[in-house]
């Protein structure tokens, strides 16, 4: 199942007021992430709300914990088809229309 996907399908004024109110209420930055490939692992957690604080290194380290990879694989993670700099922070990265950031990650094999 691809979570952005059936996600997407809510409409769009659903998903604009449940991101205003966790911006509201938690003060935190409502983050989807999803599988690039049908052949990349799943994740066990899709949805996040970050510090706006919070850098993009921190992140792939949260995220590798939901993943079920070796520590020879590497975990690229891409915003609107680029990949992350690690050295920004997540405010530092534009929302969609509906206030939610979109990310997907991928799986690549780094020795061997």
């Amino acid at each position: 199942m691809n979570y952005y996907k059936e996600f997407i399908k809510k409409s769009y004024q659903i998903r604009k007021d449940l991101s205003n109110k966790i911006k509201l209420q938690y003060n935190k930055i409502p983050v989807i992430i999803d599988k690039y490939r049908e052949t990349d692992p799943d994740i066990s957690r899709h949805k996040f709300l970050l510090d706006s604080n919070l850098s993009c290194h921190q992140f792939m380290y949260l995220v590798r914990k939901f993943i079920d990879i070796n520590s020879y694989q590497a975990l690229f993670i891409f915003h609107n088809g680029i990949s992350l700099q690690m050295n920004k922070s997540f405010h530092e990265y534009e929302t969609n229309s509906d206030g939610f950031i979109y990310l997907f990650y991928s799986i690549e094999n780094t020795f061997g």
